[in-house]
């Protein structure tokens, strides 16, 4: 960050930190980064769509925040910030405009510019946040919004299961949209919402959602696409799904490794977009053994989620791409797509039992299904099992179903996923791509 907007953000910091009543671990956070995914919302338009962000103390409070990762955005992608350091040779002061402001209670009071009288909201990973100070951990989600109803304050927070996904073109893509609300006593409550206009690069689409949330889209052609959606009966705070329609490569590979595990080894091709991120080794490692590759010749997508097709794919190349010869269990695979041979061959051998006949192989993959998938497929290979960790010093211990709970446990036990911050370990966040690599790696190379 350069200096000039860290002093102006330090000034900010500075009043929260001394008002905010809370105290911070005396950790060592000087050389510590996180990535966290950011989008930005004012009255229903988005202005940055899941824009990666390298997180920083920039406040020296000791922790990384709510408030680094809002400061940072604004630093790096807000206009008038670009414009003002741009300025040869000018002194900075006080007026100047970043976009973003809070007050000393620690209240935003400008969020990309938009000053409305304090109405704003900000989720972390689709929960509220408590506030600016809330911790952030790598691999996190943040939305941040200003208010469109400014009178009812009606605005909804909505969001798909996953923040980016791949799809090859015209295939089917499974998205369900959910909102978050209120029970009758004031609990949070996760509402599916129906009847929402599926939009694609800002644009109205045929393709609503049904009673459940649930949607199926198409795209003719390759590209990215910004999927988001809106409401005629509902203000929506507007979700983000970004859609890479690419063609994969399923062709088998020439020369499969012998040995426990299959691959085809490879030079790394030079990935764009990897460099200095977090998982550039792991992302390295699982591309020279052939387990994973690029959506292109340049860009691995590190950040990009995984469907449930995927990871069976990753595993299926693994093992050699074997013959398949079980009859197809799932309604939902069709014949000769990329990963029909992969997901048979995973039911096969039970890596995966599907849920009444269904597969739902362009679904978003969550850790719990990734823990779950892993386990069976470490069973499968006759692997030699890590004591399972116990689960319990996690506030969010709840939310990790039964059918979940020994896969979760034995993952956590290996080393493969840790918690997403000192008391949560987030079953149902979905996984990217970099994080299973990073899981592969850390197992295999245990």
């Amino acid at each position: 960050m350069n200096k000039k907007v860290l002093a102006v953000f330090l000034t900010l910091a500075l009043c929260v930190s001394l008002l905010s009543g809370l105290s911070f671990a005396a950790e060592d956070t000087e050389n510590a980064e996180v990535q966290v995914n950011v989008t930005i919302a004012n009255a229903g338009e988005l202005v940055l769509v899941n824009q990666s962000v390298a997180v920083t103390d920039v406040d020296g409070d000791g922790a990384l925040t709510v408030f680094d990762v809002l400061a940072i955005a604004h630093s790096e992608y807000y206009e008038a910030a670009d414009a003002a350091e741009e300025a040869d040779g000018e002194e900075e002061t006080e007026s100047a405009d970043y976009g973003f402001a809070v007050s000393d209670e620690g209240f935003i009071t400008k969020l990309w510019g938009v000053e409305n009288g304090g109405s704003y909201g900000y989720y972390l990973n689709h929960a509220a946040a408590m506030s600016i100070t809330d911790p952030v951990a790598d691999g996190d989600y943040l939305a941040a919004f200003a208010y469109a109803d400014l009178e009812a304050w009606s605005d909804m927070y909505t969001y798909f299961e996953n923040t980016a996904v791949s799809c090859e073109p015209e295939a089917e893509l499974e998205l369900k949209l959910s909102g978050a609300g209120y029970d009758e006593s004031w609990n949070p409550v996760v509402l599916a919402v129906s009847g929402a206009k599926i939009l694609v690069n800002g644009e109205e689409t045929a393709f609503v959602t049904d009673e459940n949330g649930a949607v199926t889209v198409t795209f003719a052609e390759e590209g990215t696409y910004i999927v988001s959606a809106s409401s005629d009966e509902l203000t929506l705070v507007p979700p983000v799904c970004v859609v890479t329609a690419v063609k994969k490569d399923a062709e088998e590979p020439d020369d499969a490794e012998d040995g426990e595990t299959g691959g085809e080894p490879s030079e790394t091709p030079e990935f764009v977009d990897i460099s200095g991120h977090w998982g550039e080794a792991a992302v390295k490692y699982v591309v020279e053994k052939g387990y994973m590759k690029g959506v292109s010749d340049t860009e691995f997508a590190p950040d990009m989620g995984l469907d449930r097709a995927s990871i069976v794919t990753v595993l299926y190349r693994m093992e050699g791409e074997p013959e398949v010869t079980v009859e197809n269990p799932f309604a939902d695979v069709p014949a000769d797509t990329w990963y029909t041979n992969a997901i048979l061959w995973a039911a096969e051998n039970e890596l995966v039992l599907g849920y009444e006949g269904q597969f739902r192989p362009t679904a978003a993959l969550t850790r719990s299904e990734a823990a779950v998938i892993l386990y069976r497929w470490a069973q499968f290979k006759g692997f030699e099992l890590a004591e399972a960790a116990d689960l319990s010093k996690y506030d969010d211990v709840a939310a990790v179903e039964d059918w979940a709970a020994e896969a979760m446990a034995w993952a956590c036990g290996e080393g493969m996923i840790t918690g997403t911050s000192e008391s949560t370990i987030s079953p149902q966040q979905s996984l990217t791509r970099a994080q299973l690599a990073l899981m592969l790696m850390r197992f295999l190379e245990a």
